[in-house]
């Protein structure tokens, strides 16, 4: 009798993990679909699934890996189920699985969502507070470049609204300059930019613009975009060696024959071989018809000015050869 009681046991054992390891099979199946999914609102659609269907609305603590609920959290967010954030991260929260590490990261995410809500910012600034006391308490290595610079963008970004008056909007890009002097990327550029930019479009402030474009076209990898801005505020203020400094920056990054041009346009202001040479490069790079056109025109009535009183047509055209000349000769030296 006691052997057939252990041969039943050992029978239902048998039987039972035939029935339980397609189950095991099918939720790892899952997790792993999830995580894998590029998609965002499917990949929230397939960790909803196995949170409901493997943990029991989180009641089935075992099933809960100690990603899952930043994986919801973190991926709600990117799929603008807003409201499923605040879900997940409060779970998130009171998880035991979750280290202290994996709930900094929680609260993070829970202040970008108040960021992107733009609201409740009561409650997001108690929680960069929180962020922040981790930093002495826990000892988190790369805590700043981690957060702190998360943070300060966020806040920076947040700030763009408050730009009523030409003194906050100096003050939020004074802020945006120590977020780019600690990590001088191209978003953190755009940000500068777009103080900048208010102040010279809206509060008629140029000086305070300029003080923003410098900042993020003083570097050797700056975006060429903000540099011929700079020199074009430059020159509308009538401020020549500024612009031409910029002009020639953005010419030796990316020549052709209008920026030649506009350099040769503006050194007619502050010298006149260098506006000729500028000129004769204009026609030399044959980039553009139109600037070769207007380049020759320049470059003939600037000569006849400066040093052509008295000469010829054909003298002229011949010294005009010669600037020309010498262009070619530059450039290629220079290539």
């Amino acid at each position: 009798m006691k052997k057939i009681s252990i041969l039943l046991i050992a029978i239902v054992f048998v039987v039972s993990s035939f029935l339980l390891y397609p189950n095991r099979k099918d939720r790892a199946s899952l997790y792993m679909s999830a995580l894998t999914e590029r998609n965002q609102v499917k990949k929230f659609q397939k960790l909803e699934e196995y949170f409901t269907k493997y943990t029991k609305n989180g009641k089935k603590v075992k099933n809960i890996t100690s990603t899952l609920y930043i994986q919801l959290v973190e991926t709600s967010l990117k799929a603008k189920k807003f409201d499923k954030t605040v879900f997940y991260a409060e779970k998130a929260l009171k998880c035991e699985k979750l280290s202290d590490g994996d709930k900094l990261d929680v609260k993070m995410a829970l202040v970008r969502y108040y960021a992107f809500v733009k609201k409740d910012t009561d409650s997001m600034n108690k929680l960069i507070e929180e962020i922040k006391s981790c930093k002495t308490k826990d000892k988190i290595q790369n805590f700043d470049s981690i957060y702190l610079t998360q943070i300060q963008k966020i806040q920076i970004a947040m700030s763009t609204s408050d730009t009523k008056t030409v003194e906050s909007t100096k003050t939020h890009m004074l802020e945006a300059f120590k977020l780019y002097e600690s990590n001088p990327s191209e978003q953190n550029a755009k940000i500068i930019y777009f103080f900048a930019k208010k102040l010279y479009d809206e509060f008629d402030s140029p000086e305070d613009a300029v003080l923003g474009l410098e900042k993020i076209c003083s570097s050797e990898e700056a975006n060429i975009k903000y540099i011929d801005i700079l020199a074009r505020w430059y020159k509308a203020d009538d401020k020549y060696e500024e612009a031409v400094k910029y002009l020639i920056k953005s010419y030796t990054i990316k020549a052709d024959s209008k920026k030649a041009y506009n350099i040769a346009y503006v050194f007619s202001e502050l010298d006149a071989d260098k506006a000729m040479a500028y000129y004769a490069e204009s026609i030399v790079r044959g980039t553009d018809k139109v600037y070769v056109d207007k380049s020759r025109e320049k470059l003939t009535k600037l000569y006849k000015e400066e040093k052509g009183e008295g000469l010829s047509e054909e003298e002229l055209t011949q010294e005009i050869e010669k600037i020309i000349e010498e262009a070619k000769n530059r450039l290629k030296t220079d290539n």
